[in-house]
């Protein structure tokens, strides 16, 4: 049951593939004079995408993009999102959920292929989203861009999450990554449908749609976690106004996550931490 894991798209990693802005850090290579004419605008584009992100302009950050359905965001857990509209909603769920963002430029370098201009480097996120701790994370990006139209915009990004020498390890890892937390959501979905009290909550959802509700879960609990996913769906509120959830509801179902969680032996420690994320959007859910 979605209602009970907050909204928190905190994998911002696949989101950042291409921003930078240009500075010191960069390396650029000598370059003819209209190699280096071609370096000077598209490294504007970053400057573009930098001003977008940092401002959370969703409109403005898509329009840095090519508008084409071939347009590829790679995220570090090889989610893909292709098409203008995917990049423009990924930004969106991204720039919603967020109280504050803020993009800087590790070191880079920019490489002229032709009339296409690869840059490959390192950039520093500090987020803080509802609902979550401040953090900040670096993230290691290799973007392609091409001037369409009498514009530069970019044409394939990937990134992958680089780890903070002596960080401590986030709850995604600390939970098993991705597979497990899939494998406690099917056992606490199943057990939800398996409860004649709850099971109204899942009646009358074709296929498709509990495959999709089941994703989102998913997806919600690896963003909250700290994981690579990012969550698409509606706010909590807006999601389960009208429903009627009860006290005595929250409570079964909260009954049932713990369950699954024991049947996967989660330790004590990383238990407690995701029941107070959960914890933490209840005033959104119950409504008597």
């Amino acid at each position: 049951m979605s209602s009970l894991f907050r909204r928190c798209p905190v994998a911002l990693a696949i989101m950042l593939l291409s921003s930078v802005a240009a500075s010191p850090a960069f390396a650029l290579p000598q370059k003819s004079s209209k190699e280096g004419k071609i370096l000077v605008e598209a490294m504007e584009l970053s400057k573009r995408f930098e001003a977008a992100f940092n401002s959370r302009n969703a409109e403005a950050a898509a329009a840095c993009y090519w508008n084409d359905p071939r347009v590829m965001l790679v995220g570090p857990d090889g989610t893909v999102a292709m098409g203008i509209d995917a990049v423009k909603g990924v930004y969106a769920g991204l720039f919603s959920a967020a109280e504050s963002l803020k993009l800087e430029t590790v070191d880079g370098t920019y490489i002229v292929h032709g009339d296409v201009v690869q840059w490959i480097g390192h950039v520093r996120v500090t987020e803080k989203m509802k609902g979550a701790a401040e953090r900040t994370y670096t993230l290691r990006a290799v973007d392609w861009r091409r001037k369409i139209g009498g514009t530069w915009v970019y044409v394939s990004d990937t990134v992958t999450m680089e780890e903070t020498p002596g960080a401590a390890k986030s709850l995604y890892k600390r939970l098993g990554g991705y597979d497990a937390i899939a494998a406690v959501i099917d056992e606490f979905i199943k057990r939800m449908d398996g409860d004649p009290k709850m099971k109204r909550f899942l009646a009358g959802l074709s296929q498709d749609s509990a495959g999709k509700l089941r994703q989102h879960i998913v997806d919600q609990v690896c963003a909250a976690a700290g994981g690579p996913c990012i969550y698409t769906g509606r706010d909590m509120k807006t999601a389960h106004k009208g429903m009627g959830i009860s006290e005595d509801d929250w409570n079964t179902a909260a009954g049932h996550l713990v369950a699954a969680l024991d049947a996967f032996s989660v330790p004590e420690a990383e238990k407690k931490d995701l029941l107070a994320i959960v914890s933490s959007v209840k005033a959104d859910i119950v409504e008597k």
